[in-house]
């Protein structure tokens, strides 16, 4: 039978095997100061290898109130921005010795607060969290940092807050965007955002009017739900100018983008060129999505975010910080990439 099979093995069975106290084992384990001879010593760490000895996290978590844990909270997993995000998050956090708890808060400040609650009851290092709802759980985010819990914002940040935060440069990659539109020749801008506003989508719609004229009647806002924005969108395109582009605000609008397409006849980008943040997601869900998708007849262009960048610098702030409290950072501002078919 293996140890694994028998069961986890701890202290005590090392320490009978060299013939030592517990006490003797755990100081040589964690290398504290301990009268004691090399030979034993080294047999203590030889029999920890050899019987593949795991320390108990949950009880060296609570005697230390340290986890060697990161909880990365995030609004959606929907899009491939914020599992890539992750992934990426996850791999440069376990190279410097961290394991991370994901939690999805699906964007909703309640579900938010049962995943931090859970999160800080387990003893987590750090948060790296993009705040649900725009940030609505702010006053309990900066209560869990006075409790000595390290915070981190990642792709949202809270202007009010003094968090560290770790986003793209929204405005200039937008203002990028929106110039490509108008040296395309478009003459009448849309812009097409979520309802629910939060300083990352503003920087997004005040880099597009950095960069051309938008009409009140044409920033459209509506939930990010397909069914909401196929809706709002029908109007306009059944009376769509010539020369008229649209400027996506998120990926996540683009399905409703085209049953609203489909149900016009409006072809993209032959009779509406459109750009939009982070390479789309389709899937077909029901039969209608295939002449949906129909609408799309030809390459658009993207503003693809540098998740790399985010997370390589996300990861660098959490594990230096939290090995050294004293050093200081500055937020960071990711540039994006215009992505030309």
């Amino acid at each position: 039978m293996s140890s694994i099979d028998a069961g986890p093995l701890g202290l005590k069975d090392i320490a009978g095997k060299v013939g030592v106290s517990t006490t003797a084992v755990s100081n040589v384990l964690n290398n504290k100061p301990i009268r004691i001879g090399d030979a034993k010593r080294r047999l203590i760490l030889h029999t920890a290898r050899a019987l593949h000895y795991r320390p108990n996290l949950a009880a060296c978590s609570l005697k230390s109130k340290k986890a060697r844990a990161i909880g990365i909270v995030v609004p959606d997993m929907t899009t491939l921005h914020y599992p890539e995000l992750i992934r990426r998050l996850e791999v440069a956090l376990f190279s410097n010795g961290y394991q991370t708890l994901i939690c999805n808060s699906q964007d909703d400040g309640a579900c938010e607060r049962e995943h931090l609650a859970a999160l800080c009851s387990r003893f987590v290092d750090g948060l790296a969290v993009v705040p649900a709802e725009g940030g609505i759980n702010a006053p309990l985010l900066r209560r869990i940092a006075n409790s000595g819990t390290l915070v981190l914002c990642v792709d949202i940040y809270l202007p009010k807050e003094r968090f560290h935060y770790v986003t793209t440069d929204g405005r200039a990659a937008a203002r990028e965007g929106a110039l490509w539109l108008v040296n395309a020749g478009v003459k009448k801008l849309y812009y097409l955002g979520e309802r629910r506003r939060h300083p990352v989508l503003d920087d997004r719609l005040g880099g597009v009017a950095d960069a051309a004229r938008l009409d009140p009647d044409a920033i459209l806002l509506c939930p990010p739900v397909r069914e909401h924005v196929h809706e709002r969108l029908l109007p306009v395109l059944r009376r769509l100018p010539a020369g008229s582009g649209i400027f996506l605000e998120s990926n996540r609008l683009l399905p409703g983008l085209l049953d609203a397409a489909r149900d016009t006849g409006v072809t993209l980008p032959g009779r509406l060129r459109v750009i939009g943040f982070d390479p789309p997601v389709l899937t077909i869900h029901r039969a209608k999505d295939f002449s949906s998708w129909r609408m799309l007849t030809g390459p658009v262009p993207v503003i693809r975010q540098d998740v790399a960048t985010m997370a390589d610098h996300a990861a660098e702030y959490l594990t230096v910080t939290l090995a050294n409290p004293s050093a200081r950072f500055v937020p960071v501002r990711v540039a994006a990439e215009l992505c030309l078919p």
